[in-house]
């Protein structure tokens, strides 16, 4: 109880700092604490009470593949029939960019995870007997933000097969599926 109390007091005074942008200079009390048989207990109980406090430290960020995770804003739109802008929302979504060297940058974002219905209506016209629909559930996974880029391609693979080669930032092209699967696992 005495070292959660210590704990509670250097948060405050962390929350203090936070605020003056001095958060740095004195984290090295409150991890200091932790070195005893119970550091795993008493980094948990850090942690939850830094989540409770809104406090975001650097260290803390959420990583994937050691790819800090960063929150982006993007605006999804509803139509008419017409074609007309009948709702706009504003959501977020998570991404990390791998730098795949000289200056080029690959965005990833996430896809969350969720369940679906796949398939087609029995009542849908020209129905294929191959298209039953069926419930699948997918993982989270990551996809490119934007198409791969000729110089990205270039970057990973070591060749650009475009035949209109105009340039990095233009998407490949002239790749088979079996070329992109190599892509991805190279990447990956």
């Amino acid at each position: 109880m005495r070292n959660r109390n210590k704990v509670k007091h250097h948060l405050l005074r962390l929350q203090l700092l936070r605020n003056r942008n001095r958060v740095k200079l004195h984290l090295l009390p409150l991890l200091q604490l932790l070195r005893n048989r119970n550091k795993v207990k008493h980094l948990l109980l850090l942690l939850q009470l830094l989540r409770n406090r809104n406090i975001s430290l650097p260290f803390l960020k959420e990583t994937v593949g050691g790819f800090p995770l960063e929150t982006f804003s993007f605006e999804t739109v509803k139509v008419d029939p017409e074609g007309n802008i009948i709702q706009r929302e504003t959501k977020q979504g998570k991404q990390f960019s791998v730098d795949l060297g000289d200056d080029v940058f690959l965005d990833m974002v996430q896809i969350p995870g969720g369940t679906f219905m796949m398939g087609s209506p029995e009542s849908e016209e020209r129905r294929d007997d191959d298209e039953a629909q069926q419930q699948l559930t997918v993982d989270d996974f990551y996809m490119g933000k934007y198409e791969v880029t000729q110089e990205q391609w270039q970057a990973i693979m070591g060749n650009n097969p475009s035949r209109f080669d105009k340039g990095g930032k233009y998407p490949v092209e002239k790749v088979s599926w079996d070329d992109c699967q190599e892509f991805c696992k190279k990447l990956s």
